[in-house]
């Protein structure tokens, strides 16, 4: 979480934390559509350190 969005993350804020990092993932199977997809230009989303919220 830190590393991601650049702020100071305590024990007790992550794990107070409602991030589910992998939603569904008992439920994924090689059939499964990604919930990412790529973009046009065939990018996929990334976290940018500062801007990505976590909490």
């Amino acid at each position: 979480m830190a590393a991601e969005s650049g702020e100071e993350i305590t024990w007790e804020q992550a794990l107070a934390s409602d991030l589910v990092l992998a939603p569904g993932l008992a439920n994924l199977t090689t059939d499964t559509t990604p919930p990412v997809a790529p973009d046009a230009q065939g990018h996929h989303p990334v976290s940018i350190t500062g801007v990505t919220k976590m909490l």
